[in-house]
């Protein structure tokens, strides 16, 4: 697990490379139908198997069609499904969030019931199978659903999502609630009590604002309470309401000054997440001055607040997105001043700055940085997701040669360096990778490389350069060379090394002398060198070549 620790103390984040376009605007529809394209990108979401997805909307003719796009099962993305008609119901448009299982989407759908002559039905489905729908039987005795939002779902394929629910017999009110699996078994209810919380669950009581943790052990969630308008939210987590030095997290109450408190209120809640080991995060506003108010909690206590400097720059603004998975590894997005006295967006990891405004994109999907296609801004809220192998998928505005286009991205956050430009699958039909290990900083002297994925029983060696380049296929290779300028192989005794049975090679790395054409040099401080594996391979019976993706450190 990565520690704030241990990145306080090494500064191991390097700058982000290979923040790479997976979907754009304009692009044509992934359905492949004629005259549609992609004119808006909703909100992602990811899997414990590493699967991604996203919602868009693709426009022109022959309609406005609301589609999902990824690959619950990892790899690259396509079309999932569209809005269509299934039996009598005419789906029309898709909810902005919706979840994976480890083989499929569950996504909420408003549509018309073409044999009741019903409209605008709530319903939830697991792929083309109809989970369940307005007008259902409800949870509880004489009681029909009438709406469902916003469903996710487990590691163990247990569906939850925002409900409500009427009584037929017309004794009582509806009552919404957060229902989880087959059962619909309520995790919340309006009118209801939970421990630490002084009043029942108002009728409003779920605003969306919730998540459970991957294996649904846990849940954090905003709940409003039936008091008076002011003061009427609070933060519960599995059950109940979360006391921190010894108070309720509510609006109004004073903040303790033990976890972080200057003396102002909790105000309101905006973005929160858990993982399965109950490690959790949440943000907001407090009653405090407004270059204070916008705060980030994590794990009991305040982790950052408007003003602080985080990564050398001062927060400012409002936080508009947040996740944090099962390594402990949170990311979010926060504004930081600038030099124009304005503010821009910033994607951090932990507590550095992985990418901000004006920094280069891969637009094309070709592995390389595209010079003059910038990041304008981080879209909306919740658009930033986290995996646990450290890929995050966000969506942004992006400067494309003078023009605006909405893109979703990944970019993959390694404790040492980054993964960029694309390379070929390997004969075990995967691409090979690199991983770093140790620290980054120069003084210490302590780097170890390992390449993965590679074909078993084959020789392999490191090689490095200062520069970037990409090259297909050279010489006789079936790989891509992704490096360019004076290049150094890792070839002395005991450097050309077996993959052997698991596919690998691991070499440490001496910062004193890293090869080049000319003799071996020492890294700076500042410096970023990138590194690649090169190995024989045999495909179809005849000797070949290839090689890994780049990996880039930049070295402190």
């Amino acid at each position: 697990m990565r520690s704030l620790t241990a990145l306080l103390s090494l500064s191991i984040l390097a700058p982000a490379w290979g923040q790479t376009a997976l979907l754009r605007e304009d692009d044509p529809s992934p359905d492949g139908a004629a005259g549609q394209t992609i004119s808006s990108i909703g909100v992602p979401s990811v899997n414990a198997q590493g699967g991604f997805a996203v919602s868009l909307v693709a426009t022109g003719s022959p309609a406005v069609r609301s589609q999902l796009f990824g690959s619950p099962t990892g790899g690259p993305g396509a079309f999932i499904r569209e809005e269509m008609l299934i039996g009598n119901y005419d789906q029309r448009i898709f909810d902005l969030y919706f979840g994976l299982t480890s083989q499929s989407v569950v996504y909420a759908a408003s549509g018309d019931d073409t044999a009741s002559g019903m409209s605008s039905v709530d319903s939830i489905w697991i792929d083309g199978t109809l989970y369940v729908r307005g007008g259902d039987a409800g949870p509880f005795p004489n009681s029909t659903w009438q709406a469902m939002e916003r469903p996710d779902v487990t590691d163990g394929d247990e569906i939850y999502f925002r409900g409500t629910v009427s009584d037929t017999t017309g004794n009582g009110g509806p009552q919404s609630g957060l229902f989880i699996g087959p059962s619909f078994t309520p995790i919340y209810l309006t009118g209801e009590m939970y421990p630490n919380l002084p009043d029942p669950l108002s009728s409003t009581a779920l605003d969306f604002n919730y998540q459970l943790s991957p294996d649904g052990t846990h849940n954090i969630a905003e709940l409003d309470l039936e008091a008076t308008i002011f003061d009427d939210s609070a933060i519960a987590i599995d059950g109940s309401g979360l006391v921190l030095g010894g108070t309720l997290v509510r609006e109004g109450n004073i903040i303790p000054s033990s976890i972080g408190g200057i003396g102002d209120e909790w105000d309101n809640f905006d973005f929160l997440d858990i993982n399965n080991a109950g490690q959790y995060a949440f943000s907001g506003d407090s009653l405090g001055a407004i270059a204070t108010d916008e705060f980030l909690v994590l794990n009991g206590s305040i982790f950052a607040r408007e003003g602080d400097t985080l990564d050398g720059e001062v927060l400012t603004g409002f936080i508009d997105s947040l996740a944090i998975n099962e390594e402990g590894t949170l990311a979010f997005v926060w504004s930081i001043e600038n030099s124009s006295g304005g503010s821009d967006e910033a994607l951090f990891v932990d507590d550095e700055i992985l990418l901000r405004e004006g920094d280069l994109v891969d637009w094309d999907g070709d592995g390389m940085l595209d010079p003059g296609v910038t990041i304008e801004s981080f879209t909306g809220s919740n658009t930033v997701v986290l995996t646990d192998a450290g890929l995050i998928y966000f969506t942004a505005d992006v400067d494309v040669f003078g023009s605006t286009l909405e893109g979703l991205f990944t970019v993959e956050v390694d404790s040492i360096g980054m993964s960029y430009c694309s390379a070929a699958a390997n004969s075990t039909g995967s691409v090979s990778s690199i991983q770093g290990s140790g620290s980054t900083l120069v003084s210490m002297n302590d780097m170890t490389l390992q390449a993965s994925d590679l074909p078993a029983f084959a020789f392999s060696f490191f090689i490095v350069s200062d520069m970037q380049g990409f090259v297909a296929m050279p010489g006789v290779s079936l790989g891509n060379l992704c490096l360019s300028g004076s290049i150094g192989r890792y070839v002395g005794p005991g450097q050309i090394q077996n993959t052997g049975a698991a596919g690998q090679i691991t070499l440490p790395i001496d910062l004193t002398a890293i090869p080049q054409p000319l003799g071996p040099v020492a890294v700076q401080p500042g410096e970023t060198w990138n590194f690649q594996a090169w190995h024989r391979d045999l495909v179809n019976g005849v000797a070949v070549s290839n090689f890994s993706r780049g990996y880039a450190i930049n070295f402190q």
